[in-house]
Order: C-alpha cells, then structure tokens, then sequence
C-alpha cells in the first residue's frame, strides 16, 4: 500500500523522463508477485482487482486523483506519438539475420540507460508471457470506469486521435514499402498473388492518407482483412515452392504490420469501446514487446516453416524403407546385403590410406572423401545404408501421427522391420567379406594391419569403453546429414539450381547439351539423397578431427564400418594373440550396441525436428507407443515377419 500511496501522490511536474519512470512503476505495482492479501484471488483476475482498487484509491483522494490524471495526460502526450504507436516491439531491421544478432547482442550486453519510450518502458516491465493472459482477462467494465474518473479532461482527445491517424499512415507506409521488396522476389517464384497484396497495401496507404473526421472505418477493415488474407494465402504455399529465410521473416513483420493497424483502427471505431480497443492494442504491444528481445521463440517462428520444408522431403525419402510384406524384406534384405559389400571396399580403402601416415586435416579429408564415394555409390546403385534410414523414417512416422493410431502402429513395425533386415543384410555381407579377405592377405604374407593396430582395432568396440558415448556422438552426425539434406532440397528449389543448370552455356559447352540435361535431371532427383549421402562423409571423416584440434576426443564410431574393421582384425588376433570369450563377448556387444545407439540417437532426434514442424503431437506419440507396446507382447513375431494378406472369397 505504502508504494502505490507514494505513486499515486507524487506531483506531476516531473518532466518527461521522470514522467516515464513514474508509468514504470505504476505498471510494476501491477506485475508485482501477490501479496497475502490476493492468495485466494485467480491468478488471471489480480490486474482487473488491482486496477479496482486504484480506483477506489482515486475516489478517496481527490488529489491523488488529480496527480494521476496531470501525469497520464503526458506521459500519453509523450509516448503517443505515431512512431510509438506504429514501431514499439516491431523490429526496425531489414533482415532475419541483422535482427537474430542485435537480439542475441541484447542478451550478451548489459541493460543500456532506461530511456523514455513506450517499447523500453514495458520491456522493463513485463518479462512473462504471463501477463499478457491477466491483461487480456482485465473486466472492460473496470476499464471503462478508469478511464472516466481519470479522464475528465477531454482536450487531449483531439490530439491523441491526430497521432493515431499519423501512426496508422506510418504502418501502411511500411507495409506498402515492404510489399513492394517482396514483389520482385516473389515474382519469380511464381507467386502473381502478391501483387494483389501490393494493391491493396496502397489503397489502405491511400485511405489513411487521405483520413479526416468521416473516416470509412468499415471499409478499412475490409482492405486490411483482404490484404491479411492475402499475405496468409502466400505463407501457406510458400512451402510449396522452397523456403527462402529472409521471405518468411519479412512476412512474419507483415503480418505484426497488419495486426497492429487493425488494433490501431479499432480506436477509430465507434462501433467499439474505448476500453475494449485500449486493453487489445495494450495486450498486444506487451505481447509484441516481449517475442522482441526473444531467440528461441523468435527462431522457431522464423525457421518453422524450413523445417517442415526438411521434414517434408526426409519423409517422402522414408517411404522407401518401409517392409510391409514379404517382397519389401527380401527386397530389403538384398539392397542391405549389396550396401555390406560396397562398405567392405570402403574398410579396405580406409586401411590402405592409413599406409600414407597422414594425420589431423589431411586424414579427415582423405577419409571423408572415402565415405563419401561409398555412401554415394551404394545410392546410386540401388543399395541400402541401415544407418541412414532412421532420419528419414522418423519424418515419416512423425507423418503418419495425423492419422489413425493403428495405421501408425503398423508403420512403425514396417520401419522397425525394414530397420532390423537393413543391418542384418549390411553385417551379413561385410563381416564374412571382411574376414575373408584379411585372411587371404594375411596367408600371403601381406597382412592388412600390424598386430598392434588390429588390437587397437579389436579393443575399440568394447563394450565397456568409450565406444557407446562416440556412437550416439555418430548418430548425431547422421542426424545433422539428414538436415543438410533436406536445407540443400529446398535450396535447389528456391534457387531453381536444377534449371539455371540446363541452360547453362558453360555447362553445355563442355559436357554437351544432352549431359547438361541429364545433370540436371539427376540433381532435381536426387538432390536429397546427394546431399545426404556427401554431407555424412564429410561429417564422419572432419568433425573428429576437428574436435581432435580443440583437444575434443571424440570419434565416428559406425556400425557397419566398424564392424568391417573388427572383422578385419579378427584374423590378424587369432593368430598371434589368446583371447578369452569374455573379451570376445564383450567386443561383439559393443558392436550390437553401437548399432543400437546409432539408430537410436538419430531417430530421436529426427523424430523430435518432426513432431515440432509437423500435425503430430507428444501426446499421439505417446498414444501410438502405448498401443505399439500392447501389440508388440502379443504379437512380437512381427518386428521379422510380416502378416499374410486375407484372401479375398
């Protein structure tokens, strides 16, 4: 009581930074916690009992009430003005980047001198989401009744409704401005709808312009909604058509843009209250204030509509790995047994390298540059990676959240089954190729790596080492192949890559008009799988070694790769060491485990990006696994065999 006592009696020749800091801590007066007082009061009602009792407050003390009203009369002179009104908690930057790094300054630095505007006055204020419930939950009664015991004198009224016209006139100049950079981008992407939105942002620029006392606000409502229409229309097929950052961050702003002019319009609107149109612009301003000097909301707003682009195009690559029936398993099974085999080549070549002695950069390049040839000749030769499925299937599953729960039940035994018969089929190949073939070396006296090396190699899988930490590190690599993938997709769709590569001269001169279209093709096609497939040989080759430099000891550990490399050792330890079956055991555990943690750790991961940008909710997750659960104890023969389609009678 003592500090709402001392604000409301202070004296009103303040001046206007004091003025400012006299509205701050009235506003924090009351979004202060609750006293004992207000415990058996609704969290959401205590604004609309606080601003009661300041009411009741004003009425026992005339000359309380007249400090109050002098100070809000300029502190609203003060703050109203049109560039207040129109740009507090909008961004003034010009692009996603400029405004992610002054958001992120914002968070390093610290807080700068209060200044006197409306913006810092509520972000000074109001640091939770919270509030802005309580302030939409304020009674419109008690507002109204606020408004006339402060508001007696009605001189400024003129005055505050000039700087509402300016302001409005302001917003629509800068959603005209900002129409009009977006046409030339959007133009080419094949969206003639926007310049119906740069239409219409001119006749509402043109509308306030032109605003005297018989402003036509119904008709104003009507181009705003028209034009929020619009803009709505252009976001939901953006996707469509490549997502491009700095589109869908300026589209954000405009729709803040739109907002705020039909808040500022409801004040002209005398169909509406005053105090209805009051406590919407207010919620909203805190609102605006708030997202403002946010990162993480701020990115998942802006990235939102890329990573559903990325899950979009993971999960059309997911539905190739499905085994619904007995042809998908022995189809699996046959493209996972030709994967085995190209990756014993890739274990070979890795172990030929290593007779160059390279180290740090030059062993992660060479390296990357083996995976990366492997991964890309097994796609290219229609053959299956085990690994790389659960980014994928997980976009899929996430997917199919949308639908029945027992149709996402069942896809996750085809994904689980599929998953199951790709790395059998992978170890069924590369173990014995492996094997074989160091033995053969070694019978011929040429043995693939010394004993040293191939104990090395031998002790790198156990179970009780490190081995499980740098497979879950591995699936995380392969999870973030999955991402570049999907990013490099939409790149290739909103740059056009695939045709700007067709009638390319250069590319024509050189390779032939015919080569250049089969490219083409080729890269519209495959650019995910590309993508994938290049960006995990990079990525299991260099990260190590750059964590390596930063004194990060860290490894790929890959299950079908290691698995090469342990079989390849085999012989080389049978012949010239005693090893115990405890230490066999242990070896081949750690191998099932570093598949499991492989798998895992991307699914996880990939799941979690999807359920976040897709329909898909925790809670039908949850749902599917409980039934996945039930069927898998009554039915567990299915994680291997399919069911038999019913004969038709």
């Amino acid at each position: 009581m003592e500090l709402l006592s001392a604000i409301l009696s202070e004296k009103s020749d303040l001046g206007p930074q004091g003025r400012a800091k006299w509205l701050s801590r009235l506003l924090y007066w009351f979004q202060r916690s609750r006293s004992g007082d207000e415990k058996e009061i609704n969290w959401e009602k205590i604004y609309t009992t606080r601003l009661k009792f300041i009411i009741v407050q004003l009425k026992a003390n005339p000359e309380w009430r007249d400090s109050v009203e002098s100070n809000l009369r300029q502190v609203i002179v003060d703050l109203l003005t049109s560039h207040q009104l129109s740009s507090a908690g909008l961004p003034d930057e010009a692009s996603f980047f400029q405004d992610f790094f002054n958001r992120l300054q914002d968070k390093i630095l610290p807080d700068g001198l209060f200044q006197n505007d409306l913006a810092s006055i509520l972000k000074n204020t109001f640091d939770s989401d919270n509030e802005i419930v309580m302030i939409d939950a304020i009674d419109e009664d008690t507002i109204s009744e606020f408004i006339v015991e402060v508001f007696r004198d009605r001189s400024d009224y003129k005055t505050i409704r000039s700087a509402l016209v300016e302001s409005l006139i302001r917003t629509s100049i800068q959603l005209a401005n900002s129409s009009l950079l977006l046409s030339n981008k959007l133009f080419k992407r094949g969206f003639s709808n926007w310049e119906n939105a740069e239409r219409i942002s001119k006749r509402i620029l043109f509308d306030f312009a032109g605003a005297n006392e018989s402003l036509n606000v119904l008709q104003l409502n009507e181009s705003i909604n028209e034009l929020e229409k619009v803009t709505n229309h252009i976001q939901d097929n953006l996707g469509k058509m490549g997502v491009e950052i700095e589109i869908v961050y300026t589209l954000q702003i405009q729709h803040k843009r739109i907002k705020r002019l039909k808040l500022l319009t409801h004040f002209l609107d005398e169909k509406r209250s005053t105090a209805l149109a009051s406590r919407l612009f207010f919620s909203e301003l805190v609102r605006d204030v708030y997202e403002s000097r946010g990162i993480k909301g701020f990115l998942a707003t802006n990235l939102e509509l890329l990573a559903k682009r990325v899950v979009q195009g993971n999960s059309v690559v997911g539905e190739h790995y499905l085994a619904k029936t007995w042809d998908d398993v022995r189809t699996m099974f046959l493209s996972a047994l030709g994967g085995g085999m190209v990756t014993s080549m890739t274990v070979f070549i890795k172990h030929l390298l290593s007779f160059l002695g390279l180290s740090g950069f030059l062993k992660g390049l060479t390296e990357s540059v083996n995976y990366s040839c492997s991964f890309l000749a097994i796609q290219l030769a229609g053959f299956t990676l085990a690994t790389k499925q659960p980014s994928t299937t997980a976009a899929f599953l996430a997917k199919t959240l949308e639908t029945s729960t027992r149709e996402s039940g069942l896809s996750i035994f085809y994904i689980l089954r599929a998953q199951i018969v790709a790395v059998i089929g992978n170890i069924a190949a590369v173990v014995p190729i492996c094997f074989f073939a160091s033995l053969a070396f070694q019978k011929m006296g040429h043995p693939m790596m010394s004993l040293e090396e191939a104990q090395s190699v031998f002790a790198s899988t156990h179970l009780l080492g490190p081995s499980v930490l740098f497979a879950c590190f591995t699936g995380v690599l392969l999870f973030l192949s999955s991402l570049i993938a999907g990013w490099f997709e939409n790149f290739c769709i909103v740059t056009s890559l695939p045709t700007r590569l067709r009638h390319n001269t250069k590319l024509s001169a050189l390779v032939g008009k015919k080569a250049a279209l089969s490219i083409s093709e080729f890269i519209r096609e495959n650019s995910n799988a590309l993508a994938a497939n290049i960006s995990l040989g990079l990525l299991l080759g260099l990260v190590p070694q750059l964590l390596k430099f930063f004194g990060i000891p860290l490894e790929a550990r890959h299950v079908t790769l290691a698995s090469g490399a342990f079989s390849s050792s085999l012989p080389i330890m049978l012949d010239q060491t005693e090893y115990s079956v405890f230490e066999f055991a242990n070896a081949i555990s750690g191998l099932v485990l570093i598949g499991f943690c492989n798998l895992i750790v991307a699914f996880s991961l990939s799941l979690t990006l999807a359920l976040a940008a897709s329909e898909g909710s925790r809670g039908s997750l949850l749902k599917l696994m409980r039934w996945t659960g039930k069927t898998l104890i009554r039915r567990p023969y299915m994680l291997i065999y399919p069911e038999r389609k019913k004969k038709k009678s």
